[in-house]
């Protein structure tokens, strides 16, 4: 009897491991499938208001506890691609790089959005920050000070967005 109830125990205790490991399967493919949801909200956020910020954050930082950067930056590589003449996208793409340290492909990517978005404040602005970070002042700001004419015509530029401007051009606040 007490050998019977000591595999029963040992039956038990099996069906319980295969259940909790089946079920973390599951689990973990509940994740994946959520995680993927969540990364495309993001990026049709993004997409829509296509700045540095809180929703870039968050969906860079679900690509590198995720799929990773490299697939991120395949991701909109390809978007780009698919959409060579969307402004946004190439905002995006030029702000991976930025934080990636790929300051020259930032550059020539912020480029591109300017020639997509003229009549737009923010990508002119983003080319600014990104020359100054390569140390190019002359460019940056020209840049700098095409994005204040815009941002000043559009009035679509926060007060935070505006300190660089001043930075770069005080005289244009006197």
């Amino acid at each position: 009897m007490y050998r019977q109830q000591n595999n029963n125990i040992l039956v038990y205790v099996l069906c319980l491991l295969a259940f909790l490991l089946c079920d973390n399967s599951l689990i973990f493919a509940q994740d994946v499938s959520n995680d993927k949801q969540i990364i495309e909200r993001y990026k049709l956020m993004l997409n829509r208001k296509p700045k540095e910020g809180s929703t870039f954050d968050r969906l860079y930082q679900f690509y590198l506890e995720g799929p990773g950067l490299d697939v991120m930056v395949t991701d909109y590589q390809a978007e780009t691609e698919d959409n060579p003449n969307e402004p946004n996208l190439q905002l995006i793409l030029g702000h991976i790089y930025k934080r990636l340290g790929k300051d020259t492909e930032a550059v020539n990517t912020y480029k591109r959005a300017v020639e997509l978005g003229q009549d737009k404040y923010y990508p002119h602005f983003a080319l600014g920050q990104a020359y100054a970070k390569l140390l190019q002042h002359e460019n940056a700001i020209n840049s700098l000070k095409q994005a204040v004419v815009l941002a000043e015509k559009t009035q679509d530029a926060t007060p935070e967005e505006m300190i660089p401007f001043l930075l770069y051009n005080p005289s244009c606040y006197l």
